[in-house]
């Protein structure tokens, strides 16, 4: 999971005071995928803001992501909220179609907001990698920020086999390239385009 650095999206912010809709489905069908498509590249570098799968934008591979649930039972005053707005990757197994669809089911507002935000905290001072691709939780933390890493990696699922397989082949290409004798600066070069550069910073400075 990465920290997001958010710059509101003029011509989603212009539309939203200009128009005020009253529900996501009132923003405009062309603001909608050029903001998701801004986030995508300026905010997220090309990757799934939770998995950190690489995304290159196309239609269907990914939508925006509401952290904390627009639904009038959980948050509908951050429906436009920036903070709140990241872009997931599609799958039904992890993510944020899975926070909403499978961890969600039959919780509560108070359950969404244990979620780390990225935009908002820093999620490497919650975990830590283990060299077969885990995440783990950091053992020195007080026990609301250990409940809230915990719920985080069951929220989109971030220990999902195929996700931990992803990691470890990522940490294994960075120390395969630190002992050709390569520097930092040149590995993330060459792994820009692979996502998971939390995993690439992390191996690169552990």
């Amino acid at each position: 999971m990465i920290q997001i650095e958010k710059t509101p999206y003029p011509e989603f912010k212009n539309f939203v005071q200009r128009n005020n809709p009253q529900n996501w489905e009132g923003l405009d069908a062309v603001v909608r995928t050029n903001t998701r498509k801004y986030i995508l590249e300026n905010e997220q570098s090309n990757q799934c803001a939770y998995t950190e799968l690489p995304l290159e934008y196309e239609k269907n591979n990914s939508h925006i992501e509401h952290l904390k649930r627009k639904d009038s039972a959980f948050f509908p005053e951050l429906t436009f909220k920036w903070t709140n707005l990241f872009v997931s990757c599609n799958s039904d197994d992890f993510g944020g179609k899975y926070k909403d669809e499978k961890y969600l089911k039959g919780k509560t507002k108070a359950d969404n907001a244990l979620i780390i935000n990225p935009a908002l905290e820093n999620p490497n001072e919650y975990f830590e990698l283990t060299y077969w691709g885990e995440l783990t939780i950091k053992d020195d933390l007080q026990e609301i920020a250990k409940t809230k890493a915990e719920e985080t990696i069951k929220a989109f699922y971030l220990n999902h086999n195929s996700l931990q397989d992803r990691r470890r082949e990522m940490i294994q290409s960075v120390n395969d390239y630190k002992n050709g004798g390569l520097d930092s600066e040149m590995i993330i070069e060459f792994l820009s385009g692979s996502g998971f550069k939390s995993v690439i910073k992390y191996e690169l400075e552990n």
